[in-house]
């Protein structure tokens, strides 16, 4: 298996990026409603984003991963990274998203802000991971 670390190392910070741009700037608000972020004390708030640090390190870990396990299935492939990257989002990711969010007991208005926020920013990701990674294969 020969999958360019370049473009593993780039394609991953892209998708931090979109995914930092997606639950700020584009979905920030309604995100805030669905965590409780909204209902906070600024107290709270920023003890929560204090915390916030060690996960955005564990994410970037997880998203390297995800994107070179991704890398390799285009490597391995006979489809373009576009549709590679579709089907593994839509049999993999979304069922288990969906699953996971459905059984939560959340009210069910924001359990499907949550579904829809979650699934736009799978497969956006996913399809620009894809795209990249079979330009640089």
């Amino acid at each position: 298996m020969e999958v360019n670390i370049w473009a593993v190392i780039v394609t991953t910070i892209v998708l931090f990026a979109i995914n930092g741009l997606w639950y700020s700037v584009l979905f920030g608000k309604q995100w805030s409603s669905i965590t409780g972020f909204d209902k906070m004390s600024p107290e709270e708030q920023e003890l929560m984003k204090k915390k916030a640090g060690p996960m955005y390190g564990i994410q970037l870990v997880l998203t390297l991963f995800q994107t070179s396990v991704l890398a390799a299935f285009i490597h391995n492939s006979t489809m373009s990274g576009f549709w590679t990257a579709l089907w593994i989002v839509a049999a993999f990711v979304l069922p288990t998203l969906v699953g996971a969010t459905m059984w939560s007991g959340m009210e069910k208005k924001k359990m499907q802000m949550q579904m829809k926020i979650q699934a736009g920013a799978h497969i956006v990701s996913f399809i620009v991971a894809g795209i990249i990674l079979s330009m640089w294969k």
